[in-house]
């Protein structure tokens, strides 16, 4: 009688987190040492858009996008070596992004702990799994916001020193060339002082539409400060961006820009040489854009 009530007691224990299990918010699920599920909670549905017997017939490789199917298994692989050596259980927590039915897919946050049977001996691997793909979007739109200038809505000044950090980089270590152009609005003073500022800023918006408009998708641009903007060209040649510069120069002196009419900006290139820094980069586009200032403005310079 009293085994039979210890039996009774364990099953009604069972049922009650089997029954917390399968109507939690967050998708419960064990998993054993070679990485195959043993459990997985209905939440997975509204999470992935797969049932639970869909999911338990799915490969590592239709559970997780593939930059997180590197971080699981390297989080697997410890696990492995902690059970085998008879080390503590490292918990394991990592964002990952999982594919779901409908072909998107969902960020997720994981916490993986070892299960040990009363003996201590380690019966396999609990997992709780939640959806933070709002939590996401947020972080996207904050990163966003810090990296663009608020009113043109191009790059700001962080993104551009970031960007020419990277493309000096890869330049040095692939040999390939790169060209940056700095630009800035000729008597951009007059406008504001003749029109206002509001206008002067209508001004700035609209001479970054312009610029987008004949730059390739892999350029970038951002406002460099005031009314100078500085364009980054990846794997472009001197000539090349030369070309460019003279099309972005006579495509805004073409242009009519609201209450301000005509306006012309004057243009400094430089490309990637035997630098030892993006800022003599950076030094000799200057340079050469106070050269095509002091040369009557409305012109292209190359140093």
């Amino acid at each position: 009688t009293g085994l039979k009530a210890i039996e009774a007691k364990l099953q009604q224990s069972e049922e009650r987190h089997r029954l917390l299990a399968d109507n939690a918010a967050d998708v419960i699920w064990t998993m054993d040492l070679t990485g195959g599920f043993t459990y997985i909670s209905p939440s997975v549905e509204k999470l992935r858009g797969y049932t639970v017997d869909e999911v338990l017939a799915q490969t590592a490789e239709e559970v997780l996008c593939p930059g997180s199917l590197i971080h699981m298994q390297e989080g697997l692989a410890r696990a492995i070596n902690s059970v085998q050596n008879g080390l503590p259980f490292q918990v394991f927590r990592g964002e990952l992004e999982q594919p779901c039915k409908d072909g998107s897919t969902v960020w997720t946050e994981a916490t993986v702990s070892g299960i040990y049977n009363e003996d201590g001996r380690f019966v396999g691997m609990l997992g709780v799994t939640r959806d933070i793909s709002d939590r996401k979007r947020m972080e996207e739109e904050i990163r966003l916001l810090s990296i663009t200038d608020k009113l043109t809505q191009s790059f700001n000044r962080l993104k551009l020193d970031e960007t020419m950090e990277v493309q000096f980089e890869w330049s040095k270590s692939s040999g390939l060339p790169f060209v940056i152009i700095i630009l800035d609005i000729d008597h951009f003073k007059l406008v504001n002082d003749t029109y206002g500022h509001q206008v002067g800023d209508r001004v700035l918006i609209e001479l970054v539409t312009i610029l987008h408009n004949h730059v390739r998708d892999g350029d970038v641009v951002g406002r460099w400060g005031g009314e100078e903007f500085l364009i980054i060209l990846p794997n472009t040649t001197l000539a090349d961006a030369t070309v460019l510069a003279e099309r972005l120069r006579q495509a805004v002196a073409n242009y009519a820009f609201s209450t301000a009419g005509r306006v012309t900006i004057s243009l400094g290139v430089s490309a990637f040489a035997t630098d030892n820094s993006p800022e003599s980069i950076v030094s000799r586009a200057d340079t050469a854009l106070y050269l095509a200032k002091e040369k009557g403005r409305n012109r292209v310079e190359v140093k």
